[in-house]
């Protein structure tokens, strides 16, 4: 069957199967897991086409993005599908597989404002849209119109901001079959010597306060209402906790950080570690922000 599967995805395109492949140099945790199939689709018609055979020959697979907000177990991973589709000549309309800090230097370097705040945070595009991505009291989704995607049939279909249903680190697209393709985005005039301050700013804030200088995938817990996640994880003792070489961070404790060769399943056990220890002195659940993909 795997035979079969491979000679169909090279009659698509030969050079966008790689054969397994160490995903530690695609996701920010730098945990190890090795993929059988790897395939980076150029176009919306080629992906359309290894979906197709995908669901024939009942491969399991994911998308995946930049990798900065999840989190692979050693476990082998069956295929994994990340978007390469070519540059869009119009600025407006930005594929899912562009970095969201290319996107942002971009729109500084034209005069546009809206990712000053985001601008160093190491999504892509598509990622972004999924889980909302955001900082600083700013989201993704405020300089979004359209959605493009394809739905659970593989159809072309492009949705309205307001009908994605974007809240805190969620969308529609989030836990679904739809496939982020990419989106058309606002574009608002702005002073460049603001823009640039502020994404400055931003920088030397997050050097500061965030682990930097560590593999990590962001923040590992949502926040809740009525309190920051850090300050639970911090009151219940467990800032500098470490289990094998997965660390709570010293710098920020809502940062796991991989300071040697943590796997996934290390961080695994520490995300359980924290919750059951803030669930027994705060009596509040922790949300995991992160996906751990098996």
């Amino acid at each position: 069957m795997y035979k079969e599967f491979i000679n169909e995805i090279n009659k698509i395109n030969k050079n966008i199967l790689k054969n397994n492949i160490d995903l530690k140099n695609y996701n920010t945790m730098k945990t190890k897991s090795i993929c059988k199939y790897f395939i980076e689709p150029t176009s919306y018609t080629e992906l359309k086409k290894v979906m197709k055979l995908i669901r024939k020959y009942k491969v399991k697979y994911y998308i995946l993005g930049n990798g900065s907000n999840i989190i692979f177990t050693s476990k082998e991973k069956e295929c994994i599908i990340k978007l390469n589709f070519y540059k869009n000549k119009d600025f407006e309309i930005v594929n899912s597989n562009e970095l969201l800090l290319s996107l942002a230097y971009s729109m500084y370097k034209k005069g546009y404002s809206g990712l000053e705040y985001l601008s160093f945070i190491p999504a892509s595009v598509g990622g972004a849209i999924v889980m909302n991505a955001g900082c600083y009291n700013h989201n993704f989704s405020d300089i979004i119109k359209y959605v493009y995607y394809l739905d659970e049939d593989l159809n072309f279909k492009v949705i309205k901001k307001e009908n994605c249903d974007f809240s805190y680190r969620n969308s529609l697209f989030k836990n679904s079959k739809k496939i982020v393709l990419g989106c058309k985005i606002k574009l608002i005039n702005g002073n460049k010597e603001k823009i640039k301050e502020i994404m400055e700013e931003c920088i030397n804030k997050r050097k500061s306060t965030q682990p930097l200088e560590y593999p990590n995938s962001g923040s590992i817990f949502k926040n809740l209402d009525n309190v920051k996640a850090w300050k639970l994880i911090e009151d219940s003792g467990l800032k500098g906790y470490k289990y094998k070489d997965a660390l709570v961070s010293n710098k920020h404790s809502n940062f796991i950080v991989n300071t040697k060769n943590a796997s996934g399943e290390d961080i695994r056990i520490l995300i359980d570690i924290i919750k059951a220890k803030v669930f027994y002195d705060h009596k509040v659940k922790l949300e995991s922000e992160v996906i751990i993909i098996d």
